[in-house]
């Protein structure tokens, strides 16, 4: 899903609420509606992303998302209503499985394969934890106060506060791959329902992905020619997003204009809340 760069006067979304981006409205069993807001003219696919966990967990409201995969076929324009018809796929004992579809006027745009899990015990480890080795939330600039640093108008209202730990749109030095983080959390809390946590993570997951490939040609990459192919995301265990998480991005292959981006996301205290992969057409000027 082609994407605007994600820069803080180029984030159009129109409130600070990220509940609008999250729901869906049932209009039969098993199928649900909406419509997605606007990046300059373009959707996001993580709301896409985002949209489809809700009506999937919708249809299985015991359990929480466990693991997503999902594809991007066709862009979907803001301010159409799309369809998202969610087929049960099988409901075991620990694990239920749901695809949904995302079609608009007839058209098939998108395809999230979702596996549900229900609460359990069982062996668990965590090999490295992150060591929080870097400057807090609290010790970073707002995006206001970096607008103002950095002389843009001030952006919309949008619904996640951002601090980055590197800028997108700073190229990296010479000899860094361009890797980049940033904690995160959304300006108005979630409700208490674990589906909304669910979904904003999805919601999450796919934003910048490709700003490490920014990062790396620096004014070549060209955001216009960008697009998220395919997506797969995996949640570590059940998660409320209360606090800042850090968000932790990098890219090592790219071949013929696609490239995987790898992210790991990580609650305050250094425990790995979930992972994320990526593919994504680009393209850098030469």
């Amino acid at each position: 899903m082609r994407r605007a760069a994600l820069l803080p006067n180029h984030v159009g979304v129109h409130d600070d609420n990220l509940i609008s981006r999250l729901e869906v409205e049932p209009i039969s069993e098993g199928v649900f509606e909406s419509s997605l807001e606007g990046f300059e003219g373009r959707s996001f696919g993580g709301e896409i992303l985002s949209k489809a966990v809700t009506a999937a967990l919708r249809t299985c409201a015991d359990r929480r998302l466990h693991s997503l995969h999902a594809y991007f076929l066709r862009p979907a324009p803001p301010d159409r209503t799309l369809h998202f018809a969610v087929h049960v796929l099988r409901d075991g004992r620990r694990l239920s499985s749901r695809r949904v579809e995302v079609w608009l006027d007839g058209r098939f745009i998108a395809e999230v394969s979702m596996s549900l899990a229900a609460a359990g015990e069982g062996p668990a480890f965590e090999q490295n934890p992150h060591p929080l080795d870097l400057p807090g939330p609290d010790e970073l600039p707002t995006l206001a106060e970096l607008a103002a640093k950095e002389g843009w108008p001030p952006g919309p209202p949008r619904p996640l506060d951002w601090r980055y730990l590197e800028h997108l749109w700073h190229p990296a030095p010479a000899g860094d791959a361009g890797r980049w983080r940033a904690w995160i959390k959304p300006l108005v809390a979630l409700p208490e329902a674990s589906r909304f946590h669910d979904a904003a993570l999805a919601y999450l997951s796919d934003h910048g992905s490709l700003g490490v490939l920014q990062r790396r040609f620096g004014e070549s990459f060209d955001w216009n020619a960008s697009s998220s192919l395919d997506q797969a995301l995996w949640i570590h265990g059940p998660f409320r997003w209360t606090d800042w998480v850090l968000m932790d991005t990098h890219s090592e292959i790219a071949v013929a204009g696609r490239a995987l981006t790898e992210r790991r996301i990580y609650a305050a205290d250094g425990t790995r809340i979930a992972s994320v992969a990526q593919e994504g057409l680009f393209n850098a000027r030469t």
